[in-house]
């Protein structure tokens, strides 16, 4: 597992939106067969990972022409969110 991995993985991600984000990520703008050659997942468990990093504002899907395009939300919208998610637990922690 590469670096990045474990770190996305420390941030609350699954192995499956862990290769998702950052295979979208670095490949930029994509399709999911472009997603699916760099994983080498099944296209199923590419569309779920893609629902639940949309649900959590790390990708965007769009539909073109009938085909999803995937991108990938900007690192430091990731690290916004991940420090949002800390500042809730620790005001939880202290109350």
């Amino acid at each position: 597992m590469t670096r990045l991995h474990q770190r996305l993985r420390q941030f609350g991600l699954n192995d499956n939106e862990t290769k998702v984000y950052s295979s979208v990520f670095r490949l930029g703008d994509c399709s999911i067969g472009a997603i699916e050659r760099e994983t080498s997942l099944h296209r199923q468990l590419i569309y779920n990972a893609a629902a639940s990093l949309e649900a959590k504002g790390l990708l965007s899907v769009q539909r073109l022409g009938g085909r999803r395009r995937f991108s990938a939300a900007p690192a430091a919208t990731f690290l916004e969110q991940y420090e949002a998610g800390r500042q809730n637990v620790l005001d939880l922690v202290r109350n």
